[in-house]
């Protein structure tokens, strides 16, 4: 987490531009000791403090690290000063998230507040004191009879080995005329460890076939190219650095079933990744057997067309 942001649960902010001060408070508190889970190899329950056994630390799970972000990620959102805390949705819109992942390694947590402010007041404050070091994501709001007015704002931070999918989304509506209920949601795709059976092993000769309609009774082969080593190089390498998918649902615009199939042989066993061009997917298998699915990535994509040519046009 090069480059997060460390958190003060002290720390006071002060705002003259109306001739009042506020203070800022942290939804979390997470101490350096805890931030290092790095030796604990499990989850922890929120309020706990890990602690390093002795021998030194060992790297952490990726659903561990993908915990710590998650915490880290809430403890960063700020609400004014006097907000308070409560257990559940202080206004029934704020019971379901704006927006959410659809995947089978979702991290999320959650909280809620009640903002001693009219609505609008509430929502000039958060959109001025946003998560620090996150980069602003989606927006929007609703609207209908008998629904009280609403906002909703995503952060989004970088993603990492461990997980993807990292941000914040803080949900405003109005509860009376001088109240306002705030929901926090942090959320976290932690991703699979990468078997050691993907790696392909530099210098393995390697085929490609560009095939459309895949999987279809009119596939048809487009091209094939056999590569040498020096046009295989950049693309193992490509395909080495690859991360696997956390399992989320992925729009598949203007899907022909178009594939690149790159086959490689390892050690005397099958290894085929095919490229799913229109859903930035890699699906793997060796020897016939499925592996961690991976994701695309546009350096990788142009590698691929580089060696066998651009997909057909739609």
């Amino acid at each position: 987490m090069a480059g997060r942001r460390s958190i003060d649960v002290n720390a006071v902010w002060m705002d003259n531009r109306d001739g009042h001060a506020h203070g800022t408070q942290w939804l979390l508190a997470l101490s350096v000791t805890a931030l290092s889970l790095a030796a604990c190899g499990a989850a922890l329950p929120p309020g706990s403090v890990a602690t390093l056994p002795a021998g030194g630390a060992t790297q952490p799970s990726a659903h561990v690290r993908a915990e710590v972000e998650l915490r880290t990620l809430l403890a960063g959102v700020r609400v004014p000063f006097g907000a308070e805390r409560v257990a559940s949705a202080p206004v029934t819109l704020l019971a379901q998230a704006p927006v959410t992942e659809a995947s089978p390694n979702l991290l999320t947590s959650t909280t809620w507040w009640r903002i001693d402010m009219p609505f609008d007041d509430a929502v000039a404050w958060i959109q001025a004191h946003s998560p620090a070091g996150l980069k602003p994501g989606m927006s929007g709001w609703s609207g209908g009879p008998g629904e009280p007015a609403n906002r909703s704002f995503g952060f989004d931070a970088p993603s990492t080995t461990a997980y993807e999918g990292a941000t914040v989304e803080l949900a405003l509506a109005a509860m009376s005329s001088s109240e306002t209920g705030l929901r926090a949601d942090a959320e976290v795709i932690w991703l699979p460890p990468k078997p050691a059976g993907e790696f392909v092993p530099s210098g393995t000769a390697v085929t490609l076939l560009a095939v459309n309609h895949f999987g279809s009774s009119d596939a048809t082969t487009l091209r094939t190219r056999n590569l040498d080593r020096g046009d295989a190089a950049p693309l193992i390498s490509a395909l080495n650095v690859l991360l696997p998918s956390g399992g989320g649902a992925h729009g598949c615009g203007l899907d022909t079933g178009y594939r690149v199939q790159i086959e490689a042989d390892v050690a005397g066993t099958p290894l085929v990744f095919s490229d799913w061009w229109a859903c930035s997917e890699v699906l793997v298998t060796r020897g016939g057997v499925g592996l961690v699915t991976l994701t695309a990535t546009p350096a990788f994509d142009s590698t691929v067309t580089r060696l066998i040519g651009s997909p057909p046009s739609p």
